[in-house]
């Protein structure tokens, strides 16, 4: 039997971002050889892909997508950008050099250079940050970005990389941002169990606690997954095998 190769793999958080790239997918005629790999959030998607029953050889390129937190104040809700870079802050202390992200490939670009569609003068190319927990507070974002120089923050990116670059797989990046520099998020500590799934009830409470920052929280995600849903649909009707 011959095997088929995969000329790109969509790798997402599981929840509401995996369900709007889906949405946004199905409105396009994408070939069906592009597959959707549902990841779970933060570091548990280490394990995840180590115990992975996926044959990676079969896999030519990766493209992450999902929704990231503000580091700088130039980055706002809603916006649109690709990876650059990517580096890790982690407790732990093998954490590997900084892998090099692919090039965005003109096909999947093109859509997103429309200032009119995207209020973008032009290709964003952010330097992106990967953490252990969710960063939600606006003095600890501030720091973070003087620390590093980076743009946005997410909890999965790295790992990704660095996986995948042990097996010669390029890698893209491309985020939207669902709550900026300014301002407080609940505290979302116990909101993610060990398996990078979401608690609701942990979640539930934390939003109770702090219905200011929950509701700039919402507005935010709410604002950031039409967005995502958006770039899937023109990921989808831009691709050609």
């Amino acid at each position: 039997m011959t095997e088929i190769m995969i000329p790109m793999m969509i790798l997402v958080p599981s929840g509401f971002e995996a369900r709007s790239v889906q949405r946004g997918l199905k409105k396009s005629p994408i070939d069906s050889s592009v597959q959707i790999l549902v990841i779970p959030a933060g570091e548990a998607v280490r394990d995840f892909l180590q115990n992975s029953t996926q044959d990676w050889s079969l896999v030519q390129r990766v493209l992450v997508m999902g929704l990231c937190g503000g580091l700088s104040e130039d980055v706002r809700v809603g916006e649109v950008g690709w990876y650059g870079s990517c580096q890790v802050v982690s407790g732990r202390s093998e954490a590997p050099q900084p892998p090099m992200l692919g090039e965005p490939e003109e096909e999947l670009v093109n859509p997103f250079m429309s200032p009119q569609d995207w209020g973008l003068g032009g290709l964003i190319l952010w330097k992106a940050l990967t953490t252990d927990k969710v960063i939600t507070k606006e003095t600890e974002k501030r720091s973070l970005h003087a620390e590093t120089g980076c743009d946005v923050v997410d909890m999965e990116t790295f790992w990704i990389l660095a996986f995948m670059a042990e097996r010669g797989i390029g890698v893209m990046g491309l985020r939207v941002v669902s709550d900026g520099a300014g301002g407080d998020l609940p505290d979302l500590a116990q909101a993610f169990d060990g398996a990078g799934g979401i608690q609701p009830w942990a979640l539930g409470l934390a939003f109770v606690r702090n219905p200011g920052a929950a509701w700039r929280l919402i507005r935010g995600a709410i604002v950031a997954l039409r967005k995502l849903e958006a770039c899937a649909t023109m990921i989808g009707e831009s691709f050609t095998v």
